[in-house]
This record gives structure tokens, C-alpha cells and sequence, in this order.
């Protein structure tokens, strides 16, 4: 499962993340931010999930999605 790692905060970032859930077919997806990162509920909102905490990092995932 790919991990992508999100450090940056601004618009570009969550455009970027936009995108990729576009295009990338592949589920889960998953994302990890610094736990004080204040994408968080910018990744909720696109529909990931927090799946766990990575040292100091959260993990999110985007489930499949049944088509």
C-alpha cells in the first residue's frame, strides 16, 4: 500500500491531494501527516479515515469505494 507522506499546508498540497485520489485507482490509499499537520480535517472531508499514529505522525487511509 502506498504511503504518501504530507508535510506541506498550504492550497497546493490539498489540490495535489485533489488529484491524486482523482486519478490513482488504487485503495486504500494512505496519507501520513505531522500530528500537528492542519490537513486533518481536510482529509476527513475527502473521505480518509485515521488508521493509526506513526511515531509522531498520523496515518489516514481512503477506503475502496464499492462501484
Amino acid at each position: 500500500m502506498p504511503l504518501i507522506d504530507l508535510r506541506d499546508d498550504d492550497a497546493t498540497t490539498t489540490e495535489a491531494l485533489r488529484r491524486l485520489i482523482a486519478r490513482e485507482a488504487e485503495r486504500p490509499l494512505s496519507v501520513r501527516v505531522p500530528a500537528d499537520h492542519p490537513a486533518h480535517e481536510e482529509l476527513v472531508r475527502l473521505g480518509f479515515v485515521e488508521h493509526g499514529r506513526d511515531g509522531d505522525g498520523v496515518v489516514y487511509v481512503l477506503p475502496p469505494t464499492l462501484e
